[in-house]
């Protein structure tokens, strides 16, 4: 069924903007449970926008919703009602909490791994124009391909005992799984991460998941073959 035939009209009218300007850090979710349902992108964020059921969209209080976090001071779920003419601002709110929030996602994170990924996120070459765009058909294969050689290493190493790359199959799953709906400054933004994660472990597993990979240098046309020099002189030499 074609869900914007089953919402009113109205509704599809005042959320269009804000939906289409932040579908980089929005995921819209499927679900019998909810009219509406938008999922903060951020790993393991939790935070969420539903419409939870609409009565009547002119009505004072005919759209009940839900969201977290409710505000700056509390990240707590909350619902609530409301009207059509109000959801719109509220929706922009919820919003503006997840951006920023975005800006301290890795504040508590290891300095080390921190300091990695921004090395490999400055070695990029997407045009900052584009940043906000999305890889083409054959790019995000490859980089679903590149993905995929990646999940059975980490197993294996997982498998016999190296339970310090669980986060890094994590994030790598993640990243397979939603890397059609993120942005080119997104996906480069979290698989820089797991390189990241993967060179503070030690360069032995860096070099299994970052160097092995046969068809790399074609992975994402140009747009990361700065990330990649950048990666092999870092290796160059080197041993863990």
């Amino acid at each position: 069924m074609n869900k914007e035939r089953t919402l009113p009209l109205l509704l599809l009218e005042k959320l269009e903007t804000p939906i289409k300007q932040n579908n980089d850090i929005l995921k819209i979710v499927e679900t019998e449970e909810n009219v509406l349902l938008f999922k903060d992108m951020s790993f393991n964020s939790g935070f969420y926008f539903s419409i939870d059921k609409i009565t009547n969209v002119a009505n004072k209080e005919g759209i009940a919703y839900s969201q977290k976090p409710r505000s700056n001071a509390e990240p707590v779920a909350f619902s609530s009602s409301t009207n059509i003419e109000l959801l719109p601002g509220i929706f922009a709110k919820w919003i503006a909490l997840i951006k920023a929030y975005t800006k301290y996602d890795y504040l508590l994170e290891d300095p080390i791994e921190s300091a990695y990924a921004e090395e490999f996120i400055e070695a990029t070459l997407i045009d900052k124009k584009k940043a906000n765009s999305y890889f083409t058909v054959a790019e995000q294969l490859a980089l679903d391909s590149y993905l995929e050689f990646v999940q059975p290493i980490l197993e294996k190493e997982i498998k016999s005992g190296n339970e310090k790359l669980v986060p890094i199959m994590d994030a790598v799953t993640e990243l397979k799984d939603n890397q059609t709906s993120m942005t080119k400054e997104v996906v480069v933004k979290k698989l820089s991460i797991i390189w990241a994660k993967a060179r503070k472990e030690g360069l032995s597993i860096l070099k299994k998941i970052f160097i092995a990979y046969k068809g790399i240098n074609w992975l994402i046309n140009g747009g990361f073959e700065k990330i990649l020099e950048t990666g092999r002189s870092l290796l160059e030499g080197n041993s863990n």
